[in-house]
């Protein structure tokens, strides 16, 4: 029998789920695992057509969970199915359980998500990514070894001009 995992940190990622996936599209899940865990300072670009399209999957229950914050996601408008997190369709209605504080649904801005030379990196200083992170949850170096400076950016890309 396999132990529950406690205190999983999801954070600074940056996710592009592409319109081609027409079956489940979750962009972070943990599922029936532990608790107090965090989902903090993710990118998230989910615009497929799936029928389970949702920018986070928190397995329906809560308590399991000490911070989910500072998640930027942008969602296929034509996709009547997507959902900011499973089970509520938009980030007001996510809001109301009280997570989800200083999300937003906005579009992260990326470089060149769709190629030719793919870069999810924010595109300039006023990408909804910038400056907007919870710094207490942020590592100090991004996926490159930039330094993150006392406003870090959501996502695995610290902005430099």
């Amino acid at each position: 029998e396999d132990r529950e995992l406690d205190a999983f940190v999801i954070r600074n990622n940056s996710i592009w789920i592409g319109r081609q996936i027409d079956t489940l599209a979750i962009a972070i899940q943990i599922y029936r695992q532990g608790r107090s865990h965090q989902i903090v300072n993710n990118a998230i670009v989910n615009v497929s057509q799936g029928f389970n399209a949702c920018c986070i999957d928190q397995d329906g229950d809560l308590t399991r969970y000490d911070d989910i914050s500072h998640n930027v996601c942008l969602l296929a408008d034509d996709n009547p199915r997507a959902a900011w997190a499973l089970g509520y369709s938009s980030l007001a209605r996510w809001q109301d359980t009280g997570f989800g504080t200083n999300s937003l649904e906005a579009d992260p801005a990326y470089t060149a998500p769709m190629g030719p030379d793919f870069d999810l990196r924010p595109m300039g200083p006023d990408s909804p990514l910038v400056g907007t992170a919870k710094p207490t949850a942020s590592p100090s170096t991004d996926l490159t070894g930039r330094a993150r400076d006392e406003m870090p950016d959501i996502g695995a890309y610290e902005y430099a001009p």
